[in-house]
This record gives structure tokens, sequence and C-alpha cells, in this order.
């Protein structure tokens, strides 16, 4: 059995874009957070 975590924003398609006016700065920072860990979890 595997855990699987789902986040999801209420944010448009290219939120993480900062050349997109529909940047979202606070769900990018914490997407890029969970990102990061997720990584450093499990990629060596």
């Amino acid at each position: 059995k595997k855990n699987l975590t789902i986040k999801q924003y209420d944010a448009d398609h290219g939120f993480a874009n900062p050349s997109n006016p529909v940047h979202d700065v606070a769900a990018t920072s914490d997407a890029y957070k969970h990102v990061l860990a997720f990584y450093k979890a499990r990629v060596r």
C-alpha cells in the first residue's frame, strides 16, 4: 500500500509561471515547498 498526498490550489493554469498574468505567488511558494521536500526525501 502506498501513501499519496494530493495538493490542489485555487489557482488558474500556469499559476507558477511568473510571466503569466495569473501568477499566484502564495500558491507557487507552497507548491515549490512541497516539491522540494518530495525530492529531498526520495531523490538521491
